[in-house]
């Protein structure tokens, strides 16, 4: 499927790369942006390659909603913490980006994936069950593609 596409806010886009002497899977898409103030981002995710429409239209938002915009992004400690079963993961994102939110044991191995998905600029809460978890001392990873990763420690008290 070739031609062109007028892309939203929020959208994004598989790309699947193909080989330029044989053009196997070669399909050309020229994206239209048609509302100021919008971008295409791409997106390098591990193995896949996205583009994602970012920005703020021009004239669409009013300073209300620009004070509303965090400054940077963060990670914050769960709470409760320790906790028993459920505690609270809350981030804040300054611009619209793919995010993963994972939760991993004492050894490194991944338990439980949170969030993987597009998110626009803002704050976030996730609760976190652990119902299904032993005591322990669990980690949490926030990773913003291309601009931010960090991770805290939690513990999981019975």
């Amino acid at each position: 499927l070739g031609g062109s596409f007028t892309p939203v806010l929020g959208d994004t886009f598989d790309i699947i790369l193909s080989d330029s002497y044989t053009g196997l899977f070669s399909n050309t898409l020229l994206p239209t942006l048609p509302t100021p103030g919008l971008s295409l981002e791409v997106i390098y995710a591990d193995s896949s390659v996205r583009l994602a429409v970012i920005g703020v239209p021009t004239g669409l938002a009013d300073k209300k909603d620009e004070d509303n915009i965090p400054k940077h992004f963060s990670l914050s400690q769960n709470y409760p913490n320790p906790f028993n079963p459920a505690t609270h993961i809350t981030y804040t994102l300054p611009r619209s980006n793919f995010v993963t939110l994972t939760i991993y044991n004492l050894i490194g191995k991944e338990v439980q994936t949170l969030v993987e998905e597009f998110q626009p600029s803002g704050s976030y809460s996730v609760n976190f069950n652990a119902a299904h978890l032993s005591s322990g001392v669990y980690f949490y990873q926030l990773k913003v593609v291309n601009n931010f990763v960090e991770t805290k420690k939690m513990i999981l008290m019975r």
